[in-house]
């Protein structure tokens, strides 16, 4: 390891892993919002495209029509804050048993 180099820092990955063995993301509000907005558009997008005075198949329609309701519902999940997306990091250092 060269000499300028010091490994116990808090800069280094490993001493930070080591140190908060579980972190947590959460997306803000503004962030949630800007998503739920952005695919509940092209949620609603996608269900006008799959009207019946659209040109197109009836097959391409019904993919348009479930691509919406997907849509739509991926951006409820997202307005909701989709708690189902949080994870948690673990280290793989072991822990001593108390």
């Amino acid at each position: 390891m060269p000499s300028g180099i010091d490994s116990s820092t808090s800069d280094s990955p490993l001493v930070l892993e080591q140190s908060n063995p579980t972190l947590q993301t959460q997306d803000c509000l503004p962030c949630r919002v800007v998503g739920a907005v952005a695919l509940g558009t092209v949620g609603i997008y996608a269900l006008h495209m799959s009207r019946a005075h659209q040109p197109g198949s009836i097959i391409g329609k019904r993919v348009m029509a479930a691509v919406g309701v997907t849509m739509l519902g991926l951006s409820a999940l997202r307005a909701a804050g989709n708690p189902g997306s949080r994870y948690v990091a673990t280290s793989s250092t072991s822990r001593p048993n108390h």
